[in-house]
């Protein structure tokens, strides 16, 4: 495949533009996958992630500094209670805490090799942890002991969430939800109507409540004893879930960001950069107000907004337009029954966006004619245009111009896309 990229500035005055909601704040040197953040406030705060990475800032993130963790472990989960009393939680039964900061971090007895995945406290003294084949722990005198509790799940759970110490919630395999309503001391299973796995829960009184996993979110008012789905208009996985009263966020595979300010009614996709897509995949979410958050994920990444994410245009003078071709990944990728595709053109020209089998049969044509400048986006959906569509691996082609020729007039660039039926 040629590319052939077109880097052409020009200067324009007064025109509107639109900016992206997330920008990328940071992405460590190291690059390790950061499963979870959490901020004390608008300052510090903290990531962590896969080989033993904690990550801090002190000025909102406009630097990280490297913790010592003191092993390599994953560590999946963090819960940030006050300055003097920190969590974190990882593979193999590990569970640290410090309360300096990070200056140090201590290892605490868990009495358990299992991976624990999520940890959440109510105040300084009572925290749970939850992990791998059910299991659940509680401490009420701010980690020093842990003991262990029912949960009666077989599977895995990956999140809790407290209301406060009597009223907590559990998450993981095969849509299983279980409550409690005594601090623990006895678990009931709240089944929802879909066998497939959640990732995060996030209650924000002991009545309301948000749950997201494979393709789905659902919400209660009334404690979780009746769950409703919330449609997104995506299909997508979701990692981590934040809530500020009804303002929400969900993020997840193929660096999706959704957002709710009225409870979920209605979710919005939000941007990275200013693109369409961003192909990271983001594992955790946190806000400190209903403006300032950040997101962490795969590679490192860390995303910052400071005004919730929400769209705003600002009128700019002296600006550059747009420099280059771009074909952006699809999405939802993969995809069930049908994915947008979405692109960039600086210069007018002739375009095209074919897709492909993978033996190169071409099946489709998206796009076949004179666009001017700008963004661009189409749909795909192989039923309405192929006969008995496969499963399988498709591509996607854009070609602009005469790719023969030199200059950003001749464009192709081919993408990879997976249905899934």
């Amino acid at each position: 495949m040629k590319n052939f990229l077109l880097l052409v500035f020009l200067i324009c005055v007064g025109y509107t533009t639109i900016r992206g909601q997330w920008f990328s704040q940071y992405s460590t040197p190291d690059r390790n996958a950061l499963f979870s953040v959490q901020f004390l406030n608008e300052n510090i705060g903290w990531a962590v992630g896969s080989s033993g990475t904690i990550h801090m800032t002190t000025n909102g993130g406009e630097d990280w500094l490297s913790q010592t963790s003191g092993t390599e472990n994953r560590l999946y989960s963090i819960s940030v209670v006050d300055q003097y009393n920190i969590f974190i939680v990882g593979s193999d039964g590990i569970i640290l805490k410090t309360s300096n900061l990070g200056s140090s971090w201590t290892p605490l007895l868990s009495n358990t090799g299992k991976n624990l995945r999520s940890v959440g406290f109510v105040n300084q003294n009572s925290g749970w942890v939850v992990g791998d084949s059910g299991i659940m722990l509680k401490t009420s005198d701010s980690g020093i002991n842990w003991y262990h509790q029912t949960s009666g799940v077989l599977g895995n759970l990956y999140s809790v969430s407290f209301s406060d110490e009597n009223n907590g919630w559990a998450t993981g395999d095969s849509g299983i939800v279980c409550r409690t309503i005594n601090g623990g001391a006895a678990w009931s299973n709240q089944k929802l109507e879909t066998t497939q796995g959640f990732n995060s829960i996030f209650f924000i009184d002991s009545q309301t409540g948000w749950v997201a996993g494979y393709n789905k979110i659902y919400h209660t008012v009334n404690g979780g004893n009746i769950w409703t789905q919330q449609p997104t208009g995506s299909s997508n996985l979701y990692y981590s879930l934040c809530f500020i009263d009804s303002t929400g966020w969900a993020v997840g595979n193929y660096g999706v960001i959704f957002n709710t300010t009225n409870g979920g009614e209605i979710w919005t996709r939000q941007y990275v950069n200013g693109q369409p897509y961003f192909s990271i995949p983001l594992f955790s979410v946190c806000f400190i107000n209903d403006s300032i958050g950040w997101a962490v994920g795969d590679g490192g990444i860390i995303l910052k907004t400071t005004n919730g994410g929400i769209t705003f245009i600002e009128e700019e003078k002296d600006k550059a337009v747009l420099s280059e071709f771009v074909l952006y990944q699809n999405f939802p990728n993969p995809f069930n029954p049908s994915t947008k595709i979405s692109w960039q053109s600086p210069v007018s020209s002739w375009q095209t966006i074919k897709v492909f089998d993978v033996l190169g049969n071409e099946i489709a044509t998206l796009v076949n004619e004179e666009k001017p400048a700008g963004s661009y986006e189409v749909e795909f959906s192989p039923e309405s245009g192929i006969k008995h569509p496969a499963s399988g691996v498709y591509f996607y082609q854009l070609r602009a111009g005469d790719p023969s020729k030199g200059s950003g007039q001749g464009f192709v660039q081919t993408r990879k896309m997976i249905l899934l039926k």
